[in-house]
């Protein structure tokens, strides 16, 4: 007989009244034959041995895998099955063979339940094991059963006899299930709407948390559908409440991680595992314990991790059964035994450090296959960090996966990490560039500028290796500045916040720094001098100042500058060097010279026309005056123009020559040179007059205060000759000129580069005959990308970069008020810049002017036709094409000239290289974020004449791993994980949507590169964007998860329909071909009539075939009986066709 759930041998049966169970015959005697009567029956007794086959139901089903009987109790009792089954008396078998089989059925109602959890079917030890558990008071089973949180589980309920007897079927009775305790931790799942028979089995879906949950079942009567009175009366009179309740203590599934881990080979090292989960009732198995052995784990931790000593090189596999579940649960963790092969530094090719601050930096030492050891085995390792110049220093030792450095002064070196395998070969990490940077400052900090007015501002200090600068500004309605080239522009009144962002490698911020902007309009002029004194025949620079701001505030917005000079006898203004062609009114500086002693005032007037928004504007007009005084000489000052002026505290460079080069030859060497003192004190000795105001030291001449004066006398050793050499006057330094006798306006060709020399003057504009490094000055234009200023040695070196106007100040640093301007004008480049003619002849010039695209440059998309930059000839007719084109720099892209044939225009054609052809040019510096770029454009026979254009080229990405006609990303559960390599501008952003079950973290390395992996199990559709802000470039891929699980079940699916519909068909086939060789054999009819003699015995039946066939002797063989014979034996074989697999009735819990 067949059980619901497993083929057994039934002695006994417990069913609830209104209930049944289906049970299958198997074994017995065969059918003969058809001539032999084959039987096949029941008979049901009660205890008394009558028929009682009215107070039970037997229905034999006919089904597709065989006859089984359906048993049902109307009532209740005691009863005897008898199944018979054999053949009766038949020719040749004169004894029958029958067999029978007896089951006992109970019908009755449970005394008791009990629930069944997390268990596939009720099997008997289950059941049995459930019903002698002890029990606390309110019915509760003492003992909890612990599962794993996270799933859902079956529960069930099973009714019990007297005995302890488990009932096939009570699901007449209807059960009311309950959770206590429970919240947060598990749930009833529905029953799908199915009241009638699906109470004595429900589906709990426990949730990711930890705790103790109740699960109660109680019987509460029939259910609907078998609601009859008797049923009712019997079951109130047979028992009480039946009911069960357990504790389900939930705990996390058990996890062992890492799942695969390094331990590095030395006898010192130790590698915790770290278990979660499971009951803390674990056995540990190694697989190999000539490579790994577990030592024994503080009793506090051992349940929550494990302790591994390496012993020898290789892999194991470290094992951990938790015995406290049922059933039990097992995880694993591969662990390899290794030296190291290698250490990175992860922070790319450089480093920046912030002078004075510290910063962790980061590493990883793994072996070749590409693992990682875990940071807690480098402690065993002995790396040591090698700086090659002592700008930093190690303040943490490297116990983790990271070191700190603190940096001390500023500079360029490099770093790298080294350590000793235990083999003995030596292992060094790779070279990184670490520079130590001063802080950050935007120059200027604090800006004044009237609405309309421009200004581009920098950042001093901060890292100048492989960075970029990103501006920023709080209130774009005061002031908007451009994002790369920091262009300040003035909208309206109002303050803002510039804030300047410095990015490194891979996008990374490294540090900020702020500024303030004030936009206004200033309702007052003055005039500004370094002094209010002059004296006669010196000359000093005179300009308007707002009375906010400087120069640099308003002076390209104002117009119209008329100066007055109230006594012209007195103070005069000098004529100026003025340049041609700016389009601007450039008398806004001016250069008086005094004429002769007295006081006179000085006027200016002028407008200013401020650019509103809107379009609009508001045209105000200012005037300034002030007085001056000019300082006449003495009457008798003879010696001015043999007195140096030098400042106090000073000792001087070798001013005094040792010998006057005048003797002879042939003369003794002992009695030449030059003997210097001061007037009156040729005598005195050293120390004394080096307690003098004024000394001489050698060739040189040592001050102290100012306002002392003293002349020296020269006397020559070899002629005896003696003479006053020079007067020395000690003054402070009060005035700051650019080396010019007119107001400096200077005009350069892009390209060209100038040096500005710096002199100091007294108060009234006397210049000092010397003074080296007494006071320092800065250097400051407000378009640096016009012309690049740099200060050395007491010089401004000036370099044009690109055609405009740029005013630049050159101030004391103590003082800023104390400043001098110069106007730096440049201009297209001619060719030949000092051309010499006849008088009377003509002389052409050509001249070459490039105009830049209005629009940033990029490679990504690539121009199909690339980037015109305009050229323009003063001589168009005979110039077109007779040009070359060049672009700088050299590895970013190439050019051509190109005409356009509707309209005549020439163009240079600039063509970027794309971002994997910058890599392989030239992966160290190739410009991957912003650059530069500039055309130039030249006479073909004359190179010397040519013109230039600069435009910001910002380079974009590619991503390596896609292509660009199939953006998608298909990752399985055995590789749930891909990197993405950035090439190009690494200044990307990436966004996707479900951030909890996809992660996208960036990996710096020689190239970005993104690690996409899959958090979970379950299948994700999923889109990436990569998009880049500054040219608007954006990539999207799709990105698919399928679990393999899924695929796994498809694909064995497919393979066993497969399997069967060929195994179907060689059936057919074989089954097909018998019988037409059948047919197509000779009919013998008269041979077989021969052999039917009495004294020949007929054709026996083979071994092997069934006994349940015989053949007659008397009967000769004819088609159709072979062809019975051929059906009935394949039908009655037993076990020839699939087992059969009765559709369990969901009201059966057994």
């Amino acid at each position: 007989m067949e059980s619901p759930n497993q083929l057994k041998n039934l002695d006994y049966v417990y069913l609830a009244p209104g209930t049944y169970l289906d049970v299958m015959l198997y074994g017995g005697p065969e059918r003969w034959g058809k001539e032999v009567e084959f039987i096949e029956n029941m008979h049901v007794l009660d205890g008394q041995n009558s028929d009682v086959k009215h107070k039970i139901f037997i229905h034999q089903m006919s089904t597709s895998h065989g006859n089984p009987y359906r048993i049902g109790c109307e009532s209740l009792g005691f009863f005897k099955l008898i199944f018979r089954r054999g053949n009766l008396f038949g020719e040749d078998h004169h004894l029958p063979v029958v067999s029978e089989v007896e089951l006992s059925l109970i019908c009755s109602f449970p005394s008791s339940i009990v629930i069944i959890a997390d268990e596939a079917w009720n099997a008997h030890p289950v059941i049995q094991a459930a019903a002698q558990a002890e029990q606390m008071p309110g019915g509760i089973r003492a003992t909890p059963v612990t599962v794993a949180n996270g799933r859902r589980i079956r529960i069930s309920a099973v009714g019990l006899s007297d005995s302890g007897k488990a009932f096939a079927n009570s699901s007449s009775l209807s059960l009311r299930w309950g959770l206590s305790e429970c919240e947060g931790l598990a749930l009833l799942e529905d029953s799908d709407g199915s009241k009638a028979y699906s109470s004595w089995e429900r589906f709990l879906v426990l949730q990711n948390t930890s705790g103790r949950c109740i699960v109660r079942s109680t019987v509460i009567g029939f259910v609907d559908s078998l609601s009859r009175s008797d049923f009712s009366m019997m079951l109130e009179s047979f028992t009480t409440t039946l009911t069960d309740a357990i504790q389900l203590q939930l705990v996390s599934s058990l996890r062992v991680s890492p799942e695969f881990s390094l331990l590095f080979f030395s006898p010192e090292a130790r590698l915790n595992i770290s278990i979660t989960g499971g009951s803390c009732f674990v056995d540990t198995f190694v697989n190999d314990t000539g490579i790994v052995e577990v030592i024994q784990p503080i009793h506090a931790h051992e349940c929550s991790q494990l302790t591994l000593a390496p012993k020898g090189l290789g892999s194991a596999l470290v094992t951990v059964h938790d015995i406290g579940l049922v059933p039990p649960l097992s995880a694993s963790s591969t662990v390899q035994v290794a030296e190291m092969d290698w250490i990175k530094i992860l922070t790319g090719e450089r480093i920046s450090i912030m002078e004075g601050s510290f910063q962790s930096i980061n590493f990883s030492v793994g072996i070749d296959n590409g693992h990682v050891f875990d940071p807690s085995q480098y402690i065993y390792m002995n790396i040591h960090v090698q700086i090659e110049e002592n700008i930093v220093e190690v303040v943490e030792n490297l116990h983790g996966p990271s070191f700190t450095l603190q940096a001390t002064r500023l500079g360029v070196t490099t770093i790298y990490l080294s350590a000793i395998k235990p083999s003995g070969h030596k292992i060094l990490s790779q070279l990184v560039m670490l520079e130590v940077y001063a802080p950050p400052e935007i120059h200027p900090s604090d800006l004044f500028l009237v609405p309309g007015s421009s200004y581009v501002v920098t950042v001093k200090g901060g890292p100048k290796i492989g960075s970029r600068v990103q501006y920023a500004s709080t209130d774009d309605q005061t002031a908007e500045i451009h994002k790369f080239s920091g262009r300040l522009s003035a909208i309206s009144p109002g303050n803002g916040t510039l804030i300047a962002t410095i990015f490194g490698d891979g996008g990374i911020m490294l540090c900020r720094a702020y500024g303030k902007v004030k936009v206004g309009i200033p309702s007052s002029a003055v005039l500004s001098v370094q002094s209010e004194k002059i004296a006669v025949d010196r000359t000093m620079p005179i300009h308007p100042s707002l009375s906010e701001g400087n120069l640099f505030s308003f002076y390209e917005l104002c117009k119209n500058f008329k100066w007055t000079v109230g006594d012209k006898d007195v103070l005069n203004l000098q004529v100026a060097n003025k340049a041609h062609g700016t389009g601007q009114d450039l008398n806004f500086i001016q250069v008086l010279r005094g004429i002769s002693s007295g006081k006179s005032n000085v006027t200016v007037s002028f407008s200013c026309d401020y650019k509103l928004p809107n379009s609009f504007s508001k045209s105000v007009s200012y005037s300034a005056s002030m007085s001056l005084w000019v300082v006449s000489d003495l009457p008798l000052a003879l010696g001015s123009q043999a007195t140096w002026v030098i400042p106090p505290h000073y000792t001087s460079s070798d001013l005094l020559p040792y010998s006057s080069h005048a003797y002879k030859k042939g003369d003794s060497s002992s009695d030449k040179g030059i003997d210097y003192s001061l007037l009156g004190h040729c005598k005195r000795k050293t120390e004394d007059v080096r307690n003098d105001d004024i000394y001489i030291d050698g060739a040189k001449i040592v001050t102290k205060d100012s306002g002392n004066l003293a002349c020296i006398q020269a006397k020559d050793r070899s002629t005896g000759r003696t003479e006053v050499a020079s007067c020395v006057r000690v003054s402070e330094v009060a005035q700051i000129r650019i080396m010019a006798d007119e107001f400096p306006v200077n005009t350069l060709a892009v390209g060209a580069e100038l040096d500005l020399p710096i002199k100091y003057h007294d108060t009234l504009g006397n210049p000092f005959h010397e003074a080296y490094n007494i006071t320092l000055f800065e250097v400051e234009t407000n378009y640096p990308d016009i012309v690049s200023i740099e200060e050395y040695n007491g010089k401004v070196h000036l370099q044009a970069k690109s055609q405009g106007l740029a005013l630049v100040q050159v101030a004391f640093v103590s003082d800023p008020r104390k400043s001098v301007y110069a106007i730096i004008s440049v201009g297209l480049q001619l060719y030949p810049s000092n051309p010499v003619i006849r008088q009377g002849s003509v002389l052409k010039g050509n001249t070459v002017l490039v105009g830049a695209p209005n629009e940033i440059l990029t490679n990504v998309p690539f121009p199909a036709k690339g980037y015109a930059f305009s050229v323009k000839f003063n001589d168009a007719q005979n110039m077109l094409f007779l040009f070359d084109c060049a672009v700088d720099p050299v590895n970013i892209g190439f050019t051509k000239p190109w005409k356009d044939p509707d309209t005549g225009n020439s163009y240079c054609l600039f063509f970027p290289y794309s971002p994997e052809h910058l890599a392989r040019s030239s992966p160290s510096d190739a410009p991957h974020q912003q650059v530069s770029v500039s055309v130039k454009a030249s006479l073909r026979d004359d190179h010397n004449i040519s013109g230039s254009a600069s435009a910001l080229f910002i380079g974009g990405f590619t991503i390596l791993e896609m292509d660009k006609n199939a953006l998608h990303l298909n990752l399985t559960r055995e590789s749930n994980k891909s990197a993405l390599t950035i090439i190009g501008n690494t200044d990307v952003e990436v966004n996707w949507h479900d951030k909890s079950r996809l992660s996208v973290r960036p990996v710096i390395g020689k190239y970005l590169q993104y690690e996409v992996k899959v958090l979970g199990a379950e299948r994700l559709r999923e889109q990436l964007i990569f998009s880049l802000p500054a040219t608007g470039q954006r990539v999207e891929i799709d990105v698919s998860y399928e679990p393999e699980e899924r695929e796994t079940i498809v694909e064995r699916a497919n393979l066993r329909l497969w399997v069967g519909l060929f195994g179907f068909t060689v059936v057919v086939v074989l089954m097909t071909a018998s019988i037409v060789c059948y047919f197509d054999r000779p009919v013998r009819t008269q041979s077989v009539v021969a052999f039917r003699s009495p004294s020949v015995a007929a054709p026996v039946t083979p071994e092997r075939s069934s006994s349940a066939v015989a053949m007659n002797e008397e009967s000769p063989r004819t088609p159709q009986p072979f062809l019975d014979y051929v059906r009935k034996t394949i039908d009655e074989t037993p076990y020839y066709r699939q087992d059969f697999r009765r559709r369990a009735n969901p009201q059966n819990t057994f």
